[in-house]
């Protein structure tokens, strides 16, 4: 199947053979012939080369990531990140919309995950001092030492899968580029 100068069927094996979990699924009907024949602004080959590895290699951080927080921790990768962020507040809470936002959900699967954390303890909804309106969520004593036994298995494995396969001297650079895929209101934050 040729998408405009893009090839996809021969990055297809090549994919698998590296990550032998992900699947792949190919839809050819009414709709997506339409597509092939109008004339969409596909990607290029150099544009695919950047895009395609970077999804791929996303997926498999973020999933082994969430494997192993899961495994020895209960946790996932997004709860991990809700209570790093707690622990970084001076009072150790946030605004549910806040946090929604900053990891991009919505805010009802913000109220899901608090849900879940509060139901083991490592963190509780509290009003907002501030105005009475709103809602935060707090960390827990539990959820700090919950965090405090991740923090180590976390960072090791941010190191080995991410860190550790950029030179020195490209991180910098990778720093900035990724700084603008960021949403904008985090670049101003």
């Amino acid at each position: 199947m040729s998408f405009g100068r893009l090839h996809v069927a021969p990055m297809i094996p090549k994919l698998l053979k590296r990550f032998p979990k992900l699947q792949v699924e190919l839809i050819m009907d009414d709709r997506s012939v339409d597509l092939v024949a109008g004339d969409p602004h596909w990607l290029t080959a150099e544009e695919s080369a950047m895009w395609l590895p970077y999804v791929v290699s996303s997926m498999h951080l973020f999933t082994k990531l969430d494997d192993e927080l899961k495994d020895e921790f209960d946790i996932t990768h997004l709860d991990y990140g809700v209570l790093s962020q707690l622990s970084f507040r001076e009072d150790a809470q946030v605004r549910m919309a806040e946090l929604a936002d900053r990891f991009g959900v919505t805010r009802s699967h913000m109220t899901y995950r608090i849900a879940r954390l509060e139901r083991l303890g490592l963190v509780e909804r509290c009003s907002v001092d501030a105005d009475g309106r709103g809602v935060a969520a707090m960390l827990t004593d539990d959820g700090r030492c919950l965090l405090e036994r991740a923090a180590p298995r976390h960072v090791d494995t941010v190191r080995r899968l991410f860190v550790d396969r950029v030179p020195p001297e490209h991180r910098a650079t990778l720093a900035e580029v990724i700084g603008r895929l960021a949403p904008q209101q985090d670049r101003e934050r």
